[in-house]
């Protein structure tokens, strides 16, 4: 495997290309990591949706085992 980055300031987001012969489950584990770092939980406080980084959530709080479903 090689791994190539390109640091610049001409770029305003991270793009990540993968070239390969096949997806095998290796590469299906490095595929979810790289989704789950990227990813986002939306909560609802006083009408407003907030996005919220997973690593920066400490707990969920449930009132009578229930969770909002929209």
């Amino acid at each position: 495997m090689k791994i190539n980055i390109e640091e610049s300031t001409e770029y305003n987001e991270v793009e990540i290309t993968i070239k390969c012969a096949s997806i095998d489950e290796k590469l299906e584990r490095l595929i979810s990591g790289i989704r789950l770092f990227n990813s986002s939980i939306s909560g609802k406080k006083d009408g407003s949706i907030y996005f919220l980084k997973p690593e920066d959530v400490l707990y969920f709080d449930t009132v009578d085992d229930y969770l909002e479903d929209e």
